[in-house]
């Protein structure tokens, strides 16, 4: 993964506006990990109602929890942090084997498995009797996905394989176990860095989307009623699409996507950011001057209700300027937030939003893999 810059100019759908319907803190809280932090989640690790932050730090293939107060206050998890293999570059929250206590599962970067970690429903994560779980993803995962694919109510598993331009699928049996032969879902040229899952026609089915770095598109894979995935339908993008969010940004009730574009140092004039705002029945438009142009290597996005308006704000984490970019959805646009561009550590490369402190409005999280720590950005 090249080293990845963003910053956010233009115009977004026509227009930008000014927005001050959400304001932050001056300086985000910094939770340390120590080294290169990786991807990070949002979650009730511990059951107490209150949200808690999973961070992977990649060069000791561990994972820390962060057991949050309610209030925007984080303190380690006991026994924090937890091997996860190497170099964890993504993660999966669910429970996996169905004891009512979240666990983890992380796509391990360079290597052949992903890692299966058991939450104890007091905040700590330990391996499974079988916390490898083999898969043949080629060359190796980047990331992961955690959901019920074939409708038996139980978890499965999507992992991207690259160089075969495919998705592969692991069925789960809900006792922490998955099936050694996986379903392959052909896609569009390089499914390269972290699918992602939702249920994007609105038959309540759950539906994957890879962005096709080599092939200047998106696939996205439906599941029919019966649990069955259709061949990908392909839409067609601006060059080189790397992260994607899925969420409602235009309060149609139908979910849209958010995507940025990067090709890393060697081509900074690819950096982008396109939406595709969805029409309910799997088909999506891109909105009007789609894509834009947002400075260099945008790495990371996220879609979550930042102002409390009950719409959903897309946040780009940007690794070359240390910021995030938040723009606000509407029925009409998306405007800029008051201020638009956020600090946090040094080069983020991953970013999650949740409610942390209770006040109804998405807070920021990312994985800083320059400084080492995550930063935890509170709206007030």
């Amino acid at each position: 993964m090249g080293i990845l810059k963003v910053a956010l100019v233009g115009l977004l759908l026509g227009v930008w506006t000014w927005s001050a319907q959400q304001s932050v803190q001056e300086k985000p809280h910094q939770l340390p990990i120590g080294g290169h932090a990786g991807a990070v989640a949002i979650a009730d690790l511990n059951r107490d109602g209150k949200p808690d932050i999973i961070a992977a730090r990649i060069d000791t293939g561990t994972v820390s929890v962060f057991l949050g107060d309610g209030r925007g206050g984080f303190a380690r998890a006991p026994g924090s942090p937890f091997m996860a293999g190497n170099n964890p570059e993504d993660l999966a929250v669910g429970d996996f084997d169905e004891d009512s206590h979240l666990d983890v599962v992380v796509a391990n970067h360079e290597t052949s498995y992903l890692t299966l970690l058991f939450g104890d429903g007091k905040g700590a994560l330990a391996p499974a009797s079988q916390s490898r779980i083999p898969i043949s993803s080629r060359p190796h995962p980047h990331g992961v996905e955690a959901r019920d694919f074939n409708g038996d109510r139980h978890l499965d598993l999507a992992v991207e394989s690259r160089d075969e331009n495919a998705v592969l699928i692991y069925l789960g049996d809900g006792q922490g176990h998955f099936a050694q032969d996986s379903k392959r879902l052909s896609v569009g040229r390089g499914p390269y860095w972290k699918l992602r899952s939702g249920d994007l026609n609105n038959d309540g089915k759950d539906d994957l989307v890879t962005t096709d770095n080599e092939g200047s598109s998106i696939s996205i894979v439906y599941a029919d009623r019966s649990g069955k995935f259709q061949p990908a339908k392909h839409i067609a993008t601006a060059q080189a699409p790397f992260a994607i969010a899925i969420g409602d940004v235009n309060a149609d009730r139908y979910p849209d996507l958010a995507v940025v574009h990067r090709r890393g140092d060697s081509k900074p004039d690819l950096d982008a950011l396109t939406v595709l705002l969805g029409r309910g029945n799997g088909v999506f438009v891109a909105a009007p001057q789609s894509p834009w142009n947002i400075g260099t290597s945008p790495t990371a996005i996220a879609i979550g209700d930042f102002d409390g308006d009950g719409i959903g704000d897309i946040a780009i984490a940007s690794m070359g300027s240390n910021n995030v970019t938040v723009l606000l959805g509407s029925r009409s646009e998306l405007r800029r937030a008051n201020t638009s561009q956020y600090a946090v550590g040094q080069a983020p490369t991953a970013i999650a939003l949740g409610d942390l402190n209770g006040d109804g409005k998405a807070d920021i999280v990312t994985g800083n893999w320059g400084s080492g720590n995550v930063s935890v950005v509170l709206g007030r």
